[in-house]
């Protein structure tokens, strides 16, 4: 299983980006701790539904995104493929995946 989570950097120590649909980076942190990093194909969008189409098409054992704010389309979309949302204001790439996996911060 795979978490996203929205980031001004593309490394785990990358600190939350404030809006999903905007985001710089987007990085995927594996169940066994590996990462990748994606740039935002999409950032001028004006909500984040391509930006989640293209997480959900891509990455197919998503079960998680963290970020700390996203548009209720978009939080629909994920519900529909029973991807968890997540909300958090601020840390790091890695702490929230922690986070999520100890169901410690709020769901959107």
């Amino acid at each position: 299983m795979s978490t996203i989570v929205t980031a001004r950097g593309a490394g785990l120590g990358a600190w939350v980006d404030e809006d999903f649909a905007h985001c710089r980076q987007v990085v995927v942190v594996a169940e066994d701790g590996s990462f990748d990093a994606w740039e935002n194909p999409f950032p001028a969008e004006q909500n984040g539904v391509r930006l989640a189409e293209k997480m959900i098409e891509e990455i197919k054992d998503l079960n998680a995104v963290a970020t700390a704010s996203i548009d209720p389309q978009t939080v629909e979309l994920f519900t529909e493929h029973r991807i968890s949302v997540y909300l958090a204001n601020q840390g790091a790439v890695l702490e929230l995946v922690e986070a999520v996996g100890n169901h410690s911060v709020p769901r959107a």
